[in-house]
């Protein structure tokens, strides 16, 4: 798993006061703030969820198990890439499993972890809404169809996904 180094309540207090803020009169607002948290920190710092669990006077068990229900929430960095490998049926049908086979052997770790030295997370996603295109990933923000065992190789080289896409070969 990747390092994190320091408090995040002490490392950028100012964006979690901020947060908090938006729901100071909001009741029921633990899974805004935890969304918010994991769009700004890329995950949700542990040592955030007693602070969240005061602000909204609920006990942090409570937090963590709101936390802990979805699965798009996680307590762990990410890496500085996240490759998300599609499995809706479209992707499966055509070649996703063997991509995602590719990014977990080439990368040696399982759907949801991160490399040791930090620089890739795996995911997994129910549906990237690119079925025309399939097979589908999403690396961070950029997604990539008819994807390839050359194009997954291109992306873990950290090759650009617009260089990538403009390439077109299979």
């Amino acid at each position: 798993m990747a390092a994190h180094s320091g408090d995040s309540t002490t490392k950028s207090p100012d964006l979690f006061k901020e947060i908090l803020n938006k729901y100071v009169d909001e009741e029921g607002a633990v899974l805004p703030i935890l969304k918010e948290m994991q769009e700004e920190y890329g995950y949700i710092p542990p040592d955030t969820l007693t602070p969240i669990a005061d602000f909204l006077r609920l006990s942090p068990s409570q937090v963590y198990a709101v936390l802990s229900f979805y699965n798009e929430f996680t307590t762990e960095p990410p890496g500085q890439t996240v490759v998300h490998v599609c499995n809706g049926p479209a992707c499966r049908i055509r070649g996703g499993l063997k991509v995602e086979r590719a990014v977990r052997r080439a990368l040696g770790i399982q759907p949801g972890e991160t490399t040791s030295d930090g620089q890739f997370s795996l995911k997994t996603s129910a549906c990237l809404g690119l079925c025309a295109h399939a097979p589908a990933i999403q690396v961070n923000h950029d997604l990539l169809g008819e994807v390839t065992l050359a194009k997954v190789q291109k992306v873990l080289q950290g090759q650009d996904i617009e260089d990538i896409r403009a390439d077109g070969s299979h």
